[in-house]
């Protein structure tokens, strides 16, 4: 009775892996495949050479992340302290807070689970050090070598799976990369048409792909939520950018930027991953 019990679990436990790892699919099949070029950032005037790139068509989802928390707590790669989400892969360090106002991913039962209606929203409140875990996350997941050493806060010299994008990387494919037509905002120069901010938004996070993408099919990248890059700023802080649902005008557009923390949980921050190719 005692084997027929383990089997049975050992089967569920399998079947559990294959959904978890199928669902990742909805993930990767959201890439669009861009060219490199040339690209001069405005932040520091150098000029940068871009790689190749996937880059994720709309900012991570809520759906997305549920399931990658699910395939790591399942790996032993995750704590959870109160409301508090620890990554315990390459130390230990707070990724996301549960049960905030913002917070659309619970935890109960030992598995994490995304609130009813809000699957296809941006995933805000993950931390710059719970991007960086879900990009490696992922990374494991599909057999690539992670990208982040979170402990010393580095890049894997043989990483070759999802990161953020650099700062300078994600101006370019803000502009459009090599097919720009030089808008003021990701696809236009009409924020209206493009993007979430704070004349049109009621204030909150709305969904993804609601509005017009830009010139290489990239959604959401002016306004809805600030997007962290892998950067850190002048002040100590992590770079984001790209405005978000609160924001004015001048806050979505490729130049602006802000600093936060890596450690803050934030309302209106998300991220967007990229993979080198």
């Amino acid at each position: 009775m005692k084997m027929k019990k383990t089997i049975i679990l050992f089967i569920l436990t399998f079947l559990i892996l294959i959904f978890l790892s199928d669902s990742s699919i909805d993930i990767i099949t959201n890439f669009v495949k861009i060219d490199g070029a040339n690209y001069i950032y405005s932040l520091d005037g150098k000029n940068y050479k871009i790689p190749s790139l996937y880059v994720q068509r709309t900012e991570i989802t809520n759906k997305d992340c549920t399931e990658l928390l699910n395939w790591a707590f399942l790996q032993g790669y995750l704590e959870i302290s109160n409301k508090d989400v620890y990554s315990t892969y390459q130390g230990k360090f707070l990724i996301y807070i549960l049960e905030e106002k913002y917070s659309d991913i619970t935890f109960s039962k030992n598995a994490f689970s995304c609130k009813k209606g809000k699957e296809n929203y941006p995933a805000a409140g993950f931390t710059w050090y719970g991007a960086a875990a879900i990009a490696n996350f992922l990374s494991m997941q599909l057999g690539f070598i992670p990208v982040y050493n979170l402990m010393q806060g580095s890049i894997t010299p043989k990483g070759n799976g999802f990161r953020l994008p650099h700062a300078y990387e994600w101006e370019f494919f803000f502009r459009g990369g090599t097919k720009s037509n030089n808008y003021q905002y990701a696809g236009s120069n009409l924020l209206d048409e493009v993007g979430w901010f704070e004349k049109n938004s009621s204030k909150r996070v709305q969904p993804i792909m609601q509005k017009k993408s830009n010139e290489l099919g990239i959604y959401d990248l002016s306004g809805n939520l600030w997007e962290w890059c892998y950067d850190m700023g002048i002040s100590a802080g992590a770079i984001v950018k790209g405005g978000a649902y609160d924001s004015k005008e001048s806050s979505c557009i490729y130049s602006a930027f802000a600093e936060f923390e890596p450690l803050e949980s934030l309302a209106n921050v998300g991220f967007r991953l990229v993979r080198t190719y």
